[in-house]
């Protein structure tokens, strides 16, 4: 009898939010969404992004001028919110996502399902799209949007940054933890809202390119088209750790400027290097042996001048008038992919302050003798912290932490109708000639050794020539990939954090593979196609 089984006698008192519903025909998708928080979420981690992302995007959309002011809020049903969560792991709602996305200029439904899925839902349900008169209102809102989207980011990731250092590195009282949680779930919504503002930016700069590339019969060449742009933000937190490991910055400095990254960095329930910069030690070690060619800087100029041949091969074969759209789409996609990182590292500032106030709240229950272990504030919800009765919730924690053990044993599909059947972490072995297949993120090929990590703190270091394979990344992975010499990740799509700064330094990537990291194990020996995106297997390791 499972976990499961043996608490249903216990629903009637204890509820499981993370264990979701769906309708029967409703159809979802884990692609690129499992990548922002792939670990299994608990309630509390829920709150935060379930109903705060819903609001963030529905904002976003409505400041486009795509939905109306009455449409931006929480429907308790999941069926009827973009994103839901199934054994504690989110996923998109295709369907009403594909009706709203079809409103923005320069994008369609189907291109941005195909982006985000890598493949189109046979059975979708028709909508009605906007008309003429609709659709050069929207793109009218747009642009003003548009015209003011980089100085709101750049005055919220100042702002952000001022409030992280003020009220969460250096901060030196518990004060109010309920108080704080709010305000850390409101910067959430207004740092993922003005997030999602780049990330429709980018698809449909992306969407130009792609339509070129289709009209001239060259659609292999986007990968090495927007294979690096350069001065991307976590290459600088990249290059910060590597003068932290050869002694030329301090801890205290690197932790000023990047603590609120770490392990599962956007999961509250993860740990931050400002808790714990031990989690640094052993990629510091290994970045210490590493030459002078291989420091990030060096890469991504590397990287850059095989984008700029790639663009110069390509205007060859367009018109003037291409030439004109490319070259504007190009830095409109440059800008868009600078701004994805700067404010992705927004929203992880806010999820560090939601962290730190959890674990003060969990610290104050500890001393009140109603829980055990301050980290057990992380299995209640929000509603339930708010409604606090001021009496001992043990019971209630040891059921849904029961939960969350048997459910890191699943995965979801990559997509799914209705309720999904959850596959348990036990993919077949991959034998030699097998060819795992995923998305090409970044066009190089590679042939090394497999190394599985799956945590970016592993103390195992990768070896030079190693190939990098992993479930998903986030940033805290960026050290990671500055050591490997190719990616291979299992969950996420071409404009996913891992795929852009895999381009950035150059490296082959082969993304959303689905249980690659099952499949593989470590010193089997790979082929990496990162323009086909495939994994050959050329060699397993029989001690594997």
């Amino acid at each position: 009898m499972t976990t499961t089984e043996q608490s249903a006698t216990a629903e009637s008192t204890h509820t499981d939010p993370v264990r979701g519903n769906s309708t029967p025909n409703r159809y979802w998708t884990t692609a690129n969404i499992g990548e922002a928080a792939p670990a299994v979420m608990t309630p509390l981690c829920w709150s935060l992004w379930g109903p705060g992302n819903e609001l963030a995007v529905r904002g976003t959309w409505h400041r486009f001028g795509m939905l109306g002011p009455d449409e931006v809020y929480v429907d308790p049903d999941q069926n009827n919110r973009l994103t839901g969560i199934f054994y504690g792991r989110q996923a998109m709602n295709i369907e009403p996502i594909r009706r709203y996305v079809d409103r923005f200029p320069g994008i369609t439904a189907d291109e941005f399902e195909l982006g985000l899925a890598g493949a189109l839902h046979p059975n979708a349900d028709p909508f009605t799209s906007l008309t003429d008169a609709q659709q050069a209102l929207v793109a009218e809102v747009v642009e003003r949007v548009r015209d003011t989207h980089s100085q709101r980011l750049a005055d919220m990731v100042r702002d952000q940054n001022e409030w992280w250092r003020r009220e969460v590195l250096h901060r030196e009282d518990a004060g109010d933890p309920r108080a704080r949680l709010t305000e850390a779930f409101d910067r959430f919504v207004w740092s993922i809202g003005i997030h999602n503002e780049t990330r429709l930016l980018i698809v449909a700069a992306m969407s130009s390119i792609y339509r070129l590339a289709a009209a001239t019969d060259m659609l292999d060449i986007v990968p090495a088209l927007t294979a690096a742009f350069g001065d991307v933000a976590e290459l600088s937190m990249g290059a910060d750790l590597w003068a932290l490991a050869n002694g030329e910055l301090d801890m205290a400095t690197f932790v000023e400027r990047h603590g609120y990254h770490g392990e599962n960095e956007g999961n509250p329930a993860g740990r931050s290097w400002r808790e714990n910069p031990d989690l640094l030690s052993s990629t510091i070690a290994a970045l210490r042996s590493r030459n002078a060619t291989e420091h990030p800087e060096r890469r991504a100029e590397g990287a850059v001048k095989k984008q700029r041949a790639a663009v110069a091969e390509f205007e060859a074969k367009l018109t003037d008038e291409q030439r004109i759209e490319l070259a504007a789409a190009l830095a409109d996609t440059a800008t868009a992919v600078r701004e994805t990182e700067l404010g992705k590292a927004s929203f992880l500032t806010a999820i560090d302050g939601f962290r730190a106030a959890a674990r003060d709240l969990g610290d104050q229950m500890v001393r009140e003798g109603r829980l055990a272990d301050r980290d057990d504030v992380f299995f209640l919800d929000m509603d339930e912290i708010a409604q606090d009765t001021g009496e001992s919730v043990t019971d209630l924690v040891a059921f849904r932490s029961a939960r969350a053990a048997e459910y890191r044993g699943y995965r979801l599909p990559t997509t799914f109708v209705g309720m999904p059947e959850p596959l348990t972490v036990n993919s077949a072995r991959a034998q030699v000639g097998d060819v795992i297949s995923g998305v090409g993120a970044s066009a190089a090929t590679h042939e090394g050794a497999v190394r599985i990590i799956r945590r970016a703190e592993d103390e195992d270091a990768l070896e030079p020539g190693d190939v990098l394979v992993c479930e998903s990344t986030d940033p805290s992975w960026t050290p990671l990939f500055m050591l490997a010499a190719a990616v291979v990740i299992d969950i996420g799509s071409v404009g996913s954090h891992g795929a852009i700064i895999a381009r950035e330094l150059g490296l082959p990537a082969v993304i959303n593979t689905g249980d690659g990291s099952g499949r593989l194990r470590d010193g089997d020996r790979v082929l990496v196609d990162g323009a086909k995106g495939t994994v050959t297997v050329l060699a397993i390791n029989e001690a594997g």
